[in-house]
């Protein structure tokens, strides 16, 4: 698949993840099991275009995950917490070696810093990075 947009989407240790015993474990034993994909944020979503975005899972300041976005919801009011949903094919669900800042800016060719910035990456690189990248299953 040829993505359209490529992002990169901040995940927070300290507000979404604090009970979570691991990244990779959320991603290959959660999230790819979810029938919807659906991945609920508690403070902002992202903008991007349905089903032609890959998303890069950045988590303490790694990225170490990515996913097709298939939809975005945002919830009329607040639900259990969460102002709305991320829906991801839970096929496309890769999660690999983590991969530094350094690493992403030499393999897209840009010099962004890692934070909470949802950047937007240069899909011309998108064959660079899945050579690239090392799955962890």
């Amino acid at each position: 698949m040829m993505y359209k947009m490529i992002r990169i989407l901040p995940m927070s240790k300290k507000i979404e993840f604090k009970n979570t015993v691991s990244i990779q474990d959320f991603f290959l034993n959660d999230l790819r099991l979810r029938e919807d994909g659906e991945y609920c944020y508690k403070k902002q979503g992202i903008r991007a275009n349905e089903g032609s975005t890959l998303i890069l899972f950045q988590y303490d300041n790694k990225i170490v995950a990515s996913a097709d976005l298939v939809k975005i919801e945002k919830f009329n009011k607040i639900e259990n917490g969460y102002k709305g949903a991320l829906y991801f094919n839970p096929k496309s669900i890769r999660v690999f070696d983590e991969l530094n800042n350094e690493e992403i800016n030499n393999i897209f060719n840009t010099s962004i810093k890692f934070g909470q910035t949802k950047y937007y990456l240069d899909t011309s690189y998108q064959k660079r990075f899945f050579s690239y990248i090392k799955l962890l299953s």
